[in-house]
């Protein structure tokens, strides 16, 4: 498995055309994107090409006077979520050009960069025989190749390459959503300091299986598809990402799940930490039981997976502390189960991250602002991955003919980037008042969070309480 590497700066003579996007990683295709194809309406559609190696390409969106005029303006950098599977940094689903131009238009003009990254197999493999495989070729192996992608599309940024675009390399401030938010919390908690701040959108409480998991799966995989076990690891692949302490390949952060993993870096100024109110709103947890009795037993099996229980009280008081314990009781229990598992995976981690950095500013935020539009299936929601329309000012949602509330929520969540690129406090950090941002449109407040934190604080008093119920969305999705 290759490693990337950065190349060369090079001198170049006549006119370069670089306005077309380069390929994207190999992948399946998004079996979500449906769901939410109304928002895409009147954006930049792109058609692509897959490239493994030829993905590994960065797109720069600068105001036409920035990049004439060599200013130092500050830089947002783009990390796309897709479970480190799915997804791209191309303009179908994170065009720069709407927010370059918003944020130029009230005064605060800065450039945006999207990154590309291996995903899956190629980004993302682990076993003891590439391991052997890389060590043979003279390279330090480490299984998230992606993450190394990552951080070299940083340092590429910060030697100086983004000032030729009007970037200043001295003010970074990296961004990203779901596995993209995943990813810059695990980019902020290393050795090396690729940026300044940190915008975690939607980043999961995840935790990736550990290298015997992963080297099990291998084994089986290759099994089914022939290939012998005699083979080298070159020509092995692998099913799924795994867990890793080696993030990088010169340091360790602690096991667990990320976003409880410790201390964020002396060298991160602060971190914006947040979640769309309805996250789960979007994967069809109510098509997934065909009885109420399959949903408890589903709920507890996820919340207790195993067979070395030694806390079957933990189910009871999860399912007391949401209202769950007696589901015929209640006509809205889908709706308890969704806040039960968008807590479990989602909302927690802005609680976690300043819990765990009481020094560090934390400013949280939820995003509330529905999904308006007549005819989706989400409609009156707000769920995961919605907000990337705001993020990227799409027409849909922040164009002349939006609905108003929209085009609300899209100024104030564009007016946040901008103030937070800046360096600015976007507003009181969450361990000053507890108090977060809610993205509403008309509505959009900043109020006191309190019932979640007193509702954690009462039934996840262990480590080992914490970790279960950060584990709760993926079993339940699994199965287990």
């Amino acid at each position: 498995m290759l490693q990337s590497q950065l190349v060369d700066s090079q001198t170049l003579s006549g006119s370069i055309y670089a306005t077309q996007y380069g390929p994207v990683c190999p992948q399946l295709p998004d079996l979500l994107r449906h769901t939410r194809q109304h928002l895409f309406e009147g954006a930049p559609q792109v058609s692509y090409t897959y490239d493994d190696l030829g993905c590994l390409r960065l797109n720069v969106y600068a105001p036409a006077d920035a990049v004439l005029s060599r200013q130092k303006l500050p830089v947002l950098v783009w990390i796309h979520g897709g479970g480190l599977a799915i997804e791209n940094g191309n303009a179908d689903f994170t065009a720069g050009d709407y927010l370059v131009s918003y944020a130029s238009s009230i005064g605060k003009p800065f450039v945006f960069v999207s990154i590309n990254y291996r995903l899956g197999y190629f980004g993302f493999l682990s076993s003891a025989e590439l391991a052997t495989d890389a060590e043979s070729h003279g390279e330090t192996w480490w299984a998230n190749q992606g993450l190394h992608d990552q951080r070299l599309a940083l340092r590429w940024c910060i030697r100086n390459n983004v000032s030729h675009f009007g970037g200043d390399p001295d003010e970074i401030t990296i961004a990203g959503e779901s596995a993209g938010g995943f990813s810059v919390l695990a980019h902020l908690q290393s050795n090396e300091p690729v940026c300044k701040r940190g915008i975690i959108q939607s980043g999961p409480s995840w935790n990736l299986e550990k290298p015997q998991v992963a080297q099990a799966k291998f084994d089986t995989l290759t099994s089914r598809i022939g290939v012998p076990s005699s083979a080298s690891g070159a020509e092995k692949i692998m099913a799924a990402p795994n867990w890793d302490p080696n993030w990088f390949s010169d340091e360790a952060l602690l096991a667990g799940s990320i976003d409880c993993a410790g201390k964020m870096s002396e060298w991160a100024e602060s971190v914006v930490v947040g979640s769309l109110r309805d996250e789960v709103a979007i994967f069809p947890l109510d098509q997934m039981f065909k009885t109420t009795t399959g949903v408890m037993d589903s709920v507890r099996a996820a919340l207790l997976p195993g067979k070395d229980n030694v806390d079957e009280r933990f189910a009871v008081e999860i399912l007391e502390a949401y209202g769950l314990e007696d589901i015929l009781a209640y006509p809205d229990a889908m709706q308890r189960l969704r806040a039960l598992t968008t807590d479990a995976c989602f909302h927690r981690v802005g609680y976690n991250i300043s819990k765990k950095n009481p020094q560090l500013p934390v400013y949280v935020y939820r995003f509330d602002q529905p999904d308006v539009q007549d005819g989706s299936i989400h409609q009156g929601n707000a769920y995961h991955l919605l907000d990337l329309a705001y993020l990227c000012r799409l027409p849909a949602v922040a164009g002349k003919e939006a609905p108003f509330s929209c085009r609300a929520t899209a100024d104030a969540f564009s007016e946040m980037l901008t103030k937070y690129v800046y360096g600015s406090s976007p507003w009181v950090a969450y361990s000053e008042g507890k108090e977060i941002m809610i993205f509403d449109g008309q509505q959009t407040r900043v109020e006191r969070h309190e019932i979640g934190p007193l509702r954690w604080a009462r039934v996840l008093g262990t480590p080992e309480r914490e970790r279960r119920f950060g584990q709760f969305f993926f079993n339940i999705m699994r199965g287990s």
